[in-house]
């Protein structure tokens, strides 16, 4: 199964308001390239180096440059609208 770390949005309640939020997770892919399923809970850069560390912060920046998902609608891409 292949992994990689995505971009979410979702709407969170603050302070009686809705605001947009956006938050990185581990998004799992069947053999088809499908995203099928994410992390719950948002992912935080960690390693047992700082080579690893580093690995792990690049991976998060590509995700940037992917479409970003939509935490209430996966797996569907998040629509401003």
């Amino acid at each position: 199964m292949n992994w990689n770390h995505r971009v979410f949005h979702q709407k969170v309640k603050c302070v009686g308001e809705w605001e947009d939020q956006f938050s990185i997770h581990e998004v799992y892919y069947d053999e088809f390239g499908n995203p099928i399923n994410h992390t719950i809970d948002v992912i935080s850069p960690r390693g047992d180096s700082i080579e690893d560390l580093k690995w792990v912060l690049d991976k998060m920046k590509e995700a940037l440059e992917h479409p970003i998902l939509s935490y209430e609608n996966f797996p569907n891409e998040f629509n401003p609208e």
